[in-house]
């Protein structure tokens, strides 16, 4: 089953457009931003060839040179480490900086090990963290877009055969729980969004695959402070993942 909403398929010729070029620009077609991409796996043998490609389709429209992408693979008994492998030899050969740590039994808390090249560094403005969830290239640009980009943290939605997926992180912007079939939002203001089909205010969210800004990281490991930055309120973008269950 194929989930599919409207507000999710506007940069789909774009970037039909760009894939179909023969040397697309290392520069890409968005807005020139510096992107981090994260991601955890464990024994996603049957998700990886789907999110794989649709990270390259999507690093080919933001641009080679704008992309670094650091994935932790934390000892799967499947061919999680085998396609992931490949996936880093493709992102060699495209020119992608990337960091691919496979079959690392010792690995403890892999979300924060994807991180450490980030917090190494910085360089970034936005990091894309996502788990093992079935997405769309223009989705995935969708949720960059989110607001032409102003917003401080975008999640997406989560979907499975029955409604809305993985709702345990998931607040409206008051605190309170939410609902796993439309309108999902039960305060007024996520209410009203949701039938506007804009993005909704929320506490928090995780829903498979977030964006936000980069410079609270890149701050916090360069100065070592204990005290982020203050955020506005997280925004939850367009319907934008499918979640299979496996």
């Amino acid at each position: 089953m194929h989930y599919e909403h409207p507000g999710d398929i506007r940069f789909r010729p774009a970037l039909r457009k760009t894939l179909a070029e023969r040397h697309p620009s290392p520069r890409g077609y968005a807005r020139g931003e510096k992107v981090f991409i994260a991601a955890a796996f464990h024994q996603n043998e049957q998700v990886l060839p789907y999110w794989t490609q649709t990270t390259l389709d999507a690093i080919t429209y933001l641009g080679t040179d704008n992309v670094f992408v650091s994935v932790v693979e934390n000892y799967s008994s499947d061919r999680s480490p085998e396609l992931l492998r490949e996936f880093a030899s493709e992102l060699d050969k495209r020119g992608v900086k990337n960091r691919i740590l496979v079959q690392d039994e010792t690995i403890k808390k892999p979300e924060k090990v994807a991180l450490e090249p980030l917090l190494a560094h910085g360089g970034y403005d936005k990091v894309l963290f996502s788990n093992d969830i079935f997405i769309e290239p223009e989705s995935v640009i969708e949720l960059l877009e989110t607001r032409d980009g102003d917003f401080d943290f975008a999640c997406g939605l989560d979907f499975g055969h029955f409604g809305a997926y993985d709702m345990w992180v998931l607040r409206d912007r008051v605190g309170h729980l939410t609902a796993g079939i439309w309108p999902y939002f039960f305060d007024t203001a996520g209410y009203e969004a949701m039938k506007k089909e804009n993005p909704v205010p929320v506490f928090t969210c995780w829903n498979g695959i977030v964006v936000f800004q980069a410079d609270p990281v890149s701050t916090f490991a360069v100065t070592g402070r204990s005290r982020a930055p203050r955020c506005r309120p997280d925004i939850l973008g367009r319907r934008s993942s499918d979640h299979r269950p496996r």
